[in-house]
């Protein structure tokens, strides 16, 4: 399967594919911040390191993680505990935040979690963070 992003007029729309082979690993975008533009882009990893970062502004570049990257994701992605995660963490006072949408595979299945900075539980914090960097380190 692979995810995709797609910024639809300013909504997220996370599409997970077809493609039967099981492959993408996490998928994330974050909205909001000063700007509203957060990161500044979308990014999917697959299992294989293999990465598409997908600017805001309709550009995409395929990227490539070594085996060390990924085992860090994959380390992360188990420790949040997607299957016991709630949907969304959401912050309805807070203004200039980031929004980050993460999509999972874990526990055999896809997972989606929207969490507001400083609204989601402490064990997702590192997967976000890691997250953030590979995206804005990469662009």
């Amino acid at each position: 399967m692979s995810i995709r992003f797609s910024l639809m007029s300013g909504a997220l729309t996370l599409a997970v594919g077809c493609a039967g082979d099981g492959s993408s690993l996490v998928a994330y975008d974050a909205t909001g911040g000063l700007s509203g533009d957060g990161v500044g882009a979308s990014l999917t990893v697959d299992r294989d390191g293999a990465a598409v970062l997908a600017s805001h502004r309709d550009q995409s570049k395929t990227l490539s993680f070594d085996a060390t990257v990924v085992a860090d994701l994959q380390r992360k992605i188990a420790d949040a505990d997607f299957p016991q995660l709630r949907s969304e963490y959401l912050c309805s006072s807070c203004v200039d935040v980031y929004r980050h949408v993460i999509t999972a595979s874990a526990a055999g299945r896809y997972y989606t979690v929207t969490v507001d900075d400083g609204a989601g539980p402490e064990k997702l914090t590192p997967l976000i963070d890691t997250l953030r960097i590979l995206t804005q380190d990469n662009q």
